[in-house]
């Protein structure tokens, strides 16, 4: 019996020792020490975390302050932008205008030398038509005279695309110099008043030409190709008339009268407008720094 209980006592221990291996051994104190760490850090990490994501009135004005910051860097920038590109646009305006002022002038200059020269025959031809007696001389010289005088209307053509784009489409406002803007504006409201003479000067002109017709032999006559109307290319033939209806001829020579008259005032109004053109040329060119 002792050597049984002897040998149960013996056995005891063994079978303890084989359950529990002394790698799967863990002491008390030291998991409770790495659930404590554990714990900590879980505290620490979400004590972090509450931190960052509260802000205080200081952080909401810097963000704010950098969002003012960069539209308002955007708004000078797009600015910047857009006043060089009316800068721009406004000097191509300006060479454009000096572009059409010296085509202007140019032209003034040929379409004041035709009426100029066109106005001593039309003085002299409605001095014939108011003689008492006209003979054979006189009717050639009338043929001369209307040849050479008044079957010629030289209007004036003014390049009206830059001024019309400034006035028509709100560019002037891109013209910021004012002796330049109000220079160009003078000289528009000139040339508006010479298209007003040139209305009259053509509504004579056709009123003349409309009893010329009835006068004068138009058989002999040709198409002049600059003006695209009939002229006499044969005075020394041209000794009769279609009639000799001294008061019809009497209203042609008013008629000539009246576009003598407004010949003159055109050519008046044409040279003060050359004038003007030439000084507008130079005005530009000074307050733009164009050569």
């Amino acid at each position: 019996m002792a050597d049984n209980t002897d040998e149960e006592h013996l056995d005891k221990p063994t079978t303890n020792q084989s359950e529990n291996p002394p790698d799967k051994i863990t002491p008390t104190n030291y998991t409770e020490t790495i659930n404590t760490n554990k714990e900590s850090e879980t505290m620490e990490v979400h004590h972090h975390a509450n931190h960052e994501g509260k802000k205080n009135w200081k952080s909401y004005l810097w963000e704010f302050l950098m969002l003012f910051l960069a539209v308002f860097c955007g708004f000078l920038a797009e600015y910047q932008l857009e006043h060089t590109i009316e800068h721009q646009r406004e000097r191509e305006y300006i060479n454009s205008m000096i572009t059409d002022l010296k085509i202007d002038t140019a032209q003034m200059t040929e379409v004041l030398k035709n009426n100029n020269e066109s106005l001593p025959y039309i003085d002299k031809l409605a001095l014939v038509c108011f003689k008492k007696s006209i003979d054979t001389n006189d009717i050639r010289n009338m043929y001369k005279y209307f040849s050479a005088g008044a079957n010629h209307w030289q209007p004036m053509k003014f390049q009206d695309i830059t001024i019309s784009q400034l006035k028509n489409a709100g560019a002037m406002r891109l013209i910021r110099n004012k002796r330049a803007r109000d220079s160009i504006l003078r000289y528009d409201k000139a040339v508006e008043e010479i298209k007003s003479v040139e209305t009259n000067y053509r509504h004579y002109y056709l009123e003349s030409i409309s009893l010329a017709r009835k006068i004068f032999n138009m058989k002999y006559t040709r198409i002049d190709t600059k003006t695209g109307l009939e002229a006499p290319f044969d005075i020394s033939s041209m000794s009769e008339l279609i009639t000799n209806n001294q008061a019809l001829i009497n209203e042609y020579g008013n008629a000539i009268e009246k576009l003598k008259a407004t010949i003159i005032d055109f050519v008046s109004q044409l040279e003060k407008s050359q004038g003007r053109s030439e000084k507008l040329i130079f005005i530009l060119q000074k307050e733009y720094d164009i050569n």
